[in-house]
């Protein structure tokens, strides 16, 4: 089972894991066709993403919408099941220091590192992939 996560944006960052060996992979992309290319070549299982909250400002970055959308339409299409999280219950739980801890930090890589917390949290709250949390034991 191959589960991809994205924290998007203008750099939206992948979280890839193949249970049930474990492996992982962290990373970066740059535009919303990218992903559709990177999806049509990866084919997820599942895919996981950060959710897009407006937030009334004077400046508003779409572009995690578009993201998003790709996301969504490939999805649709590839009838392959998403679930979306907050940002807030992402990394509420999976805090830098749990990440550290994990050895999930990826310095200089922090769409990276975010699209990972939304991974983690997929499978630990909603697939209860319980023994990610023994790491977390001291």
């Amino acid at each position: 089972m191959k589960i991809i996560a994205f924290d998007p944006g203008g750099t939206t960052g992948l979280a890839k894991v193949i249970l049930p060996e474990e492996k992982l992979d962290v990373g970066q992309s740059h535009s919303a066709e990218a992903i559709w290319y990177f999806l049509n070549n990866e084919w997820p299982d599942q895919i996981v993403y950060e959710k897009f909250l407006y937030q009334r400002r004077d400046k508003v970055d779409l572009t995690p919408v578009e993201v998003i959308g790709v996301i969504k339409l490939w999805a649709a299409v590839n009838r392959v099941p998403i679930a979306s999280y907050t940002a807030a219950q992402a990394k509420t739980f999976w805090t830098d220091q749990k990440m550290k801890k994990l050895g999930g930090w990826f310095e200089g890589m922090p769409h990276g590192t975010d699209a990972l917390r939304h991974l983690l949290y997929h499978r630990v709250f909603t697939m209860k992939h319980e023994h990610i949390l023994e790491g977390l034991r001291d």
